[in-house]
């Protein structure tokens, strides 16, 4: 008996698990911005906005903001994709096709914040950071 089968069907399964991994690609959002409205009463508001190129594959979106590069100190909130209820006080969800908004309040006037956004797919791969600045 020949091994020749046993030895084809072994290379091919290896084969084809190292072409799918090879163009299974993370999901990163396009553009990160924020934007804040004037304070009142002591309390900022403001928007995340984040464009994505494809979103069937998008699990959650985790959203971090701060006065210096790399502080999260002021904002730092995971978004589960496309539920807009539940959330915790202060915090909005909205999806029109590809850009996310998301709607956020903090206490203190920054002249200068520092954010960052990343993306969860459904197979548990969380993207690299993007990171922004919003004056």
């Amino acid at each position: 008996m020949k091994p020749y089968p046993i030895f084809k069907l072994l290379l091919l399964l290896t084969f084809s698990t190292l072409i799918q991994n090879c163009y299974a690609q993370t999901i990163t959002p396009l553009e990160a911005y924020a934007i804040t409205n004037a304070p009142i009463q002591g309390i900022v508001t403001g928007n995340f906005i984040v464009l994505l190129s494809d979103t069937t594959s998008v699990q959650q979106i985790q959203v971090q903001l701060g006065t210096n590069d790399g502080d999260v100190s002021l904002v730092n909130q995971t978004f589960t994709y496309d539920v807009t209820t539940g959330l915790p006080q202060g915090f909005s969800y909205n999806r029109i096709n590809n850009k996310i908004t998301l709607g956020f309040s903090i206490v203190t006037d920054p002249a200068t914040l520092f954010g960052q956004v990343r993306l969860k797919d459904t197979n548990g791969q969380w993207s690299d950071f993007l990171k922004f600045v919003t004056n």
